[in-house]
Order: C-alpha cells, then sequence, then structure tokens
C-alpha cells in the first residue's frame, strides 16, 4: 500500500475509535448499575490494531530499547507491544525462566557467595547447604593468603638473587647501552590492553575501602562500633565500588571488542556486562563478609581498650590486597571477555592464550587453543589473581 492510503486508513480507524468509545461505549457504561463505571480499571476501549507493519517493528523496537535502558518498566513495554501484563504463571513460561535462569545458576554455583549459590543453598530440591557455602568462603580465604605469601616470598627472592654473568650478557645484548642511555629492549607483539597500566592510583574499590577504614575507626573512637552498623555501612560502599566498577569493565568490556574488530550494539552487551557486575559483587561481598567476620571473633571482645584500635587496622591491612586483586583481575577478565564475545560474533572458530609479558609460569598449562564455539567466561584469562595472560584470534 501507498504511504497515503496507509495514512487515510488510519486516519478512518482513529475516527471511528473517537466516535465509538465516547458516544457508545461510555453512554452505555453511564446507563448501567456498576459502581465508578468510568474508572481507568473500567473502562473499555475499541483499539483498532496497527495497518503498517514497519511502524509497528519501529514501536516494538522502540519498546525494547526503552525496556533495556530501564526507562519503562516490563508491564509498560508489553502494552506498547498491545499486549497484557505476565502472569506469574505466563513467567514460569518464558525463555528466561525456562533457559536462561538454570544456566546462569549452573555457572554461578563455583562461586560459593554470588546470588545464585545463595538461592541454590535456599533451595531445598537441590543437595547444596548453607554450611557447604561457608566451608568454600573459608577455603577461598586461605588460598588467598597463601597465594599472596608466596608472591611476597618470591619477590624477596628475586632481589637478592644477583644476576650471573651469562645472564648479564643477555641484557646487554638485548638492551645495549651507548652515551645516550640503554635502550628499552626488544619489542615484543601485545595486545591493545596492557595490564601493567592497571594502576591501584585509579582504583575506586581501594578508594572506597580505604574511607570505610576511616569510618570504623571514627566510629569506634565515639564508641558507636558495632556489627549492626557495619552491615548498614557495608551496603552503601558494596553498591558504591559496584557501580564505580563497572563504568571501568565497560570499558574495557568495549576494548577487547574494538581488539576483535566487532562493534556491538547496546542490547549486545548487556548480559555480559550484567555477568561481571554479578562476579564483581560476589567478590566484594566476601570480602566484606571476611571484615564481618573478624569484627565478630571473640577475640576482638576479650582485648583491652587500648589495644582494639591496633587490631581493628591490623584487620583492614591484612585484606586491603583484596581490593587491588579484584581491580586488577576483574578488569583483565572483562577485556579478555571482550575478545572472546567479538570473535565468536564475527565467527572465528579457535582462540590461543598468550602471556602478555612472556613469564607467565603458573599459567603455562593455559597456554593452549580455545574451541570457541562452546567457550564461556570460565575459560578465559585470568586463570589466577593478577594474572597478565591474554587471548587472540589464531
Amino acid at each position: 500500500m501507498s504511504r497515503n492510503l496507509v495514512d487515510d486508513v488510519k486516519y478512518y480507524q482513529r475516527v471511528m475509535e473517537i466516535f465509538i468509545n465516547e458516544y457508545i461505549i461510555k453512554e452505555l457504561l453511564l446507563e448501567s448499575t456498576f459502581e465508578n463505571p468510568l474508572d481507568e480499571e473500567n473502562v473499555v476501549r475499541l483499539e483498532f490494531r496497527e495497518v503498517d507493519l514497519d511502524a509497528k517493528i519501529k514501536v516494538e523496537n522502540h519498546a525494547i530499547q526503552s525496556f533495556t535502558s530501564h526507562l519503562i518498566t516490563h508491564s509498560e513495554a508489553r502494552k506498547m507491544y498491545g499486549k497484557e501484563p505476565l502472569s506469574e504463571e505466563e513467567w514460569a513460561d518464558t525463555y528466561w525462566r525456562l533457559i536462561e535462569e538454570p544456566m546462569n545458576l549452573i555457572k554461578a554455583v563455583d562461586e560459593p557467595y554470588s546470588a545464585a549459590a545463595k538461592a541454590l543453598a535456599a533451595n531445598p530440591n537441590t543437595a547444596i547447604e548453607q554450611g557447604d557455602l561457608d566451608k568454600e568462603e573459608s577455603k577461598d580465604d586461605d588460598i588467598r593468603e597463601e597465594e599472596q605469601e608466596a608472591e611476597e616470598k618470591k619477590a624477596k627472592m628475586k632481589a637478592t638473587i644477583k644476576k650471573t654473568s651469562g645472564q648479564r650478557q643477555a641484557a646487554s645484548r638485548d638492551r645495549p647501552s651507548n652515551q645516550h642511555g640503554r635502550a628499552a629492549g626488544p619489542t615484543k607483539r601485545k595486545s591493545g590492553f596492557d595490564p601493567e597500566y592497571i594502576l591501584d592510583e585509579a582504583n575506586p574499590i581501594l578508594t572506597a575501602y580505604n574511607n570505610l577504614y576511616q569510618n570504623v575507626m571514627y566510629s569506634w573512637s565515639k564508641g558507636n562500633l558495632t556489627v549492626d552498623w557495619f552491615r548498614q555501612i557495608a551496603m552503601s560502599v558494596h553498591q558504591k565500588m559496584v557501580d564505580d566498577m563497572s563504568r571501568i569493565v565497560r570499558l574495557d568490556f568495549r576494548k577487547g571488542l574494538k581488539t576483535a574488530n566487532y562493534i556491538a550494539g547496546q542490547t549486545e552487551i548487556d548480559v555480559p556486562i550484567q555477568m561481571l557486575e554479578t562476579r564483581i559483587s560476589s567478590y566484594i561481598s566476601r570480602l566484606f563478609d571476611a571484615i564481618q567476620k573478624r569484627l565478630e571473633s571473640p577475640k576482638l571482645h576479650e582485648l583491652p581498650p587500648d589495644q582494639v584500635g591496633t587490631y581493628l587496622s591490623a584487620i583492614f591491612d591484612s585484606l586491603r590486597f583484596r581490593s587491588s586483586l579484584i581491580y586488577r583481575s576483574e578488569r583483565a577478565k572483562a577485556y579478555n571477555y571482550g575478545v572472546l564475545i567479538g570473535l565468536q560474533k564475527r565467527g572465528v572458530k579457535k582462540a590461543r592464550v598468550i602471556s602478555h609479558d612472556g613469564n607467565c609460569d603458573e599459567c603455562q598449562e593455559h597456554m593452549k587453543t580455545i574451541e570457541l564455539h562452546n567457550a564461556s567466561i570460565h575459560d578465559i584469562p585470568g586463570f589466577r589473581p593478577n594474572c597478565k595472560c591474554v587471548i587472540e584470534e589464531e
């Protein structure tokens, strides 16, 4: 049909709607015995369906974009589609409840304090219990502390070992020096993302953590420090950490997409970003749980008043490294996830894992080819805290 004919048809439909709704339906309602017949929930209307298919598609796409941009509710989006809001029974039959939610729960069970894991623990139909989560959280704490101690020992050993004559000759060959100084060394192929430039000076988690520490110490000095008080302030600090990190990992994820030579629309990155935000929220929650566990320790209440401040400082000092660990590891993970999604969208079959600095000894077992058709966020670097490995198209 021509554009003019479509406009004429829609005009006549609109006129008929007005006359029928105003002069027939409304009159019948006023003559009825219903109580408040003209209330919004009682009003009956005649509405013609959209006759222009292109216009209908545009309206539906606009509804999707408005909903995913958090401008309207799901019920309002359904109304723009010309459909009624979903009932609880209908929700249970949606793609999200049947496919997406179970998949996310399955993928999240390796994070013991994620929301999905807690939901599984609360579900009487699963074998996971709260005690299992507590046990896993305790194991993770011990592993993190052991890794931190191992890295510190390794750094001290490197600082004390002297180079042999052969090592000095190799260094001189790779980085020759003259009257103008020393060369920067051989050029190595690198990706567009350099983990070496993830500096803690820009770490919003560390900044918020230090502010939380100052608030705790101030509250203690005023005699107001309680576990309930800590829970309340931790909730607001937690959300600020997640919001700040969300903006950063979104940029890192887009850098990964750019490295993979793929341009993604906004709706394509919402789900991956939500998964990254869930990971970050889980790690921050575990950090706060570790602080709270130490605040609830009987040892704190047994100390003399003049030693409590030192004990509180020791608590925050011992866990401060986690803020840097989360910041560095999740930024690297977001970048590699962007590369993975970009390569998958382009239909690339394989990718390889490479060490960014060439000496990632602990990740050598992961230096292999990845089959991309079924790869997920768990198959890509970082494989360990502060991992500097990246993936690239093979």
